[in-house]
Parts: C-alpha cells; structure tokens; sequence
C-alpha cells in the first residue's frame, strides 16, 4: 500500500537451538501416534542415557538424540489409509499397537484383532478385521512408508547423515525380522537399537508395568543383548536421575556439548517440513499450509507491514495447522456431518498446535498470532483465541456474559446481542392544561384500569 507507514516488527527469538526445535516436531509426533505429549522427550533422556552407558562417544550420543526426537517423523505418510482399515481412529490404534512393535507374530495379530474397531459391533469389527488381514503385507508397505517419509523430512531439514540413515531404518530389529530392509545384529544402527529398548521401557513404566522382564523376554530377539544389558546395569540409576525432572528440560540436559545450533533460516525450513508432515494427514490437504503461508506473507506486504511482521505471517501460516494431526482421520475425511463430540475434537486441534509450539523460543510467536479457522461443512469463518490471553477481568472489568454470533462468509461481522436488563419504570407524562399540569389521557386511561386502544396492523396506504 503506497504511502503506508512501515509498522514495527515483533521482537527477534533468541538464538537458535537445534533440540528445541527437533521437541517440539516429537511432540507433534507425539499426538500423530496417539502419545501422551512428553513420551517422545522421556524416551530421548532414557535413550541417551543407555548410550552413554554403553560407552558412546559425543556424536554417536548426539545421533540418538536426534533420531529418538524424530523416529516417527513418517507417522502421517499413511494415516487416511490405516484409518479405513481400523474403523477410522488411526491414533487409537497405533497407542494400542505400540507395547506390541517389538513383539512376537503371535501378539501382534491378537494385538491387531483387539485394536481394530473395539467400540463398533461384532460384525462390523468382523469385517474390518477380515480386511486388514487379507493384505498380509500392509504392515510391511505401512512401515516402510513411515521411514521413506522421514528419512526425506530430515534430509530437508539438514540433519546429518548417521540420523538420516537412522530414519531410514527406523522399525529394524536384531533378529532381522524389522523393516524396511531386514537388517540383522550390528548391521542395525546403534540409534534404532537403542532408541528401541528405551522406548518400550517408558511404554511399560507408563502403564505401570516391570520393564525388565519384557526386556529379558525380547533379548536376543527384538533387542541388542548389550542394550539390554546396559539397562540391567545403570537402569535404576537413570530412573534415579529422571524422576521427577521435567521432561522438555531433562530433554534439553541430555544433549551432548556442545550443543547443535540451528542455521538462520533453520525455522523456515523445519517448519516447511512441518507444514507437509501435518498435510499428509489427509490426501485433501496437500500443499494447504504453503498456500496459507504464501498467502499470509502477500497480504502482509500489501497490507505495509516490515519484513519481520512479514516473516512472522509466513511462519504462522505454515504452522497454523500443526494440531491437526491430534484428531483422527476418521473425522477430518468424513463426508457426511459430524456429532457434537466430533465438532469438539476439531475445535480442540488449535490448542495442540499453541502447545506443540509454546516451549520453543523460535517457534512461540507463530503460535501466539490470531488465526481464523473455516469449518469444512459450513464454510463459516470462526476466530480462534489461545489459552494465553489475559481475562479482561484482571483490567478492572468482567468478560461480557453473551459472545458475539460467528462472522458471516463475507466477512461482515453479526450484529452482537444484549444481555437482557430490568426494564425501569418511567414516571407518568404530564401535559400542560391552560395554567395547571395534569396527566395525560393514555395515563389517566391505564390507572382507571382502561385498555389500551391497539394499533392497526396492517401498513399504512
């Protein structure tokens, strides 16, 4: 716009940090496969922790920092597709699948038949089990999937090569019977091996479990022995030191110095890498984050802003659907209208996305933007606020008791209602008689208890 003053920008983050930015994508990976936020942060401690237990050196502990962030990075490749063959909750299934990954062919098939579908009725369940298992090689393609996906998010995101091969064989076991290549014993990275053994003891702690015998039960078979071993030796002590830490910070402790800094440009290319992680979610989505931040960014330099109020725009519309991946995909493909406990979940993914962002310093302002979402079915406009707001009433005054009606598809903005008040009275009118006042007829006509005349309805000729 010519002639436009040029308006502030906002404050510069602080220096890049390159673990900040690898948790914050774990805790969105988090949510893709149906984890509480924070699993992903515990299993990073506890798996470098068994690095160095082992007698890892700095970077082979740096590589396991990083891959055990980002292992399932692919999560999404194939979540439209997984939902139809489990009843529509992907999520629901992957957190039950999960104690099971490491496990032997027999759990895994009666962890399948308990996972799909549990709520539906017995025939539909019938149905969708009888379906998933006439494709015995789904799970494989499945797998495989997930590991192309995030070997090629972290080759984007410029992380080294021992992570990126990492990704690439990120569901291998030690007996050889992993995906995607079937590699066995050392030829398996130290990363995957580690990261394995750590992951399912906070699966089993979590649920209240003994995690040494379910690692004595898969020694030799799913896990590397000196893994195992390792955890025997200095487990009680890693327990000792974690309890009660926090875990973005015991994350943040256990990288190793010195610490990996991100490149300049290093949140615009995570959060592009962001932005396709969460558009794989569903095949109607592909490209919509770009397009948005693309968007934002012209309407932005039209509208005279500075190049940082710019940049900030671009960012936030590339992250602004981030918490998408916390809500099933049997939701977000529905062709048909939602429950009232559906519309509640969509309504809850702009929250996931502030958390899956607040705790990274270069990350938290693209969190904090107003963003305007459009519901799918109405295509009306609503405005989404976050949680870190302040009340109005710490200023002195309370919130008003009725909200304004979403805004109209054209932007013009619904006409805000009233909150209802007690009617007072006025006092009777009087009218000027010669040199003396006294009431008005329509008054002296209502206290003698007359009716008043009614008006005609019908319009004036």
């Amino acid at each position: 716009m010519a002639g436009a003053a040029q308006q502030p920008g906002p404050a510069q983050p602080g220096p890049l940090r390159l673990g900040e930015l690898l948790g914050s994508v774990s805790l969105a990976t988090d949510l893709g496969t149906g984890q509480p936020l924070g699993h992903a942060l515990r299993t990073c401690a506890l798996a470098v922790a068994l690095a160095e237990a082992l007698g890892c050196g700095p970077e082979e502990r740096r590589t396991v920092h990083q891959f055990t962030l980002l292992r399932f990075l692919g999560c999404t490749a194939d979540a439209a597709e997984t939902a139809v063959l489990v009843g529509g909750d992907e999520r629901a299934y992957n957190a039950a699948m999960a104690p099971a990954l490491h496990g032997s062919g027999r759990e895994q098939l009666a962890r399948h038949v308990r996972s799909v579908a549990p709520a539906r009725p017995r025939l539909q369940r019938a149905r969708l089990v009888a379906r998933s298992l006439a494709d015995p090689r789904a799970g494989a393609r499945s797998l495989t999937t997930h590991c192309e996906v995030a070997a090629a998010l972290a080759r984007r995101i410029g992380l080294e090569q021992p992570v990126v091969d990492a990704l690439a064989h990120a569901y291998e076991r030690w007996d050889g019977k992993g995906f995607p290549a079937g590699l066995e014993g050392d030829a398996v990275p130290l990363a995957v091996r580690v990261a394995a053994v750590a992951r399912d003891v906070d699966l089993a702690t979590g649920a209240g479990e003994d995690p040494r015998e379910l690692l004595r039960a898969r020694r030799g078979r799913a896990y590397d022995p000196a893994v195992v071993d390792a955890f025997e030796r200095a487990g009680r002590d890693i327990f000792a030191r974690l309890v009660g830490e926090d875990e973005w910070e015991a994350m943040l402790a256990a990288e190793p110095k010195p610490v990996a800094a991100g490149r300049a440009d290093a949140p615009d290319e995570l959060l592009a890498a962001f932005a396709d992680f969460a558009d794989l979610k569903s095949p109607w989505l592909r490209g919509h984050s770009r397009s948005v931040s693309a968007l934002a960014g012209e309407a932005g330099r039209l509208a005279g802003l500075g190049d940082a109020a710019c940049t900030l725009l671009r960012r936030a519309g590339l992250a602004h659907s981030l918490g998408r991946v916390a809500v099933e995909n049997g939701i977000w493909d529905r062709a048909g209208p939602l429950t009232t406990a559906e519309w509640e979940r969509v309504r809850l993914h702009p929250y996931f996305t502030e958390r899956i962002l607040a705790r990274c310093g270069p990350l938290a302002p693209s969190s904090r933007r107003r963003r305007r979402t459009t519901s799918a079915s109405t295509g009306r406009a609503t405005t989404a606020r976050f949680p870190a707001r302040r009340s109005p009433a710490r200023h002195g005054f309370s919130p008003p008791r009725t909200c304004s009606p979403p805004s109209s598809p054209t932007g013009r903005t619904g006409r805000r209602s009233r909150p209802r008040t007690r009617r007072r009275r006025s006092r009777p009118r009087r009218v000027r008689d010669g040199s003396t006042w006294t009431r008005s007829p329509a008054c002296s006509r209502r206290r003698a208890g007359a009716r008043r005349p009614r008006r005609a309805s019908g319009r004036r000729g």
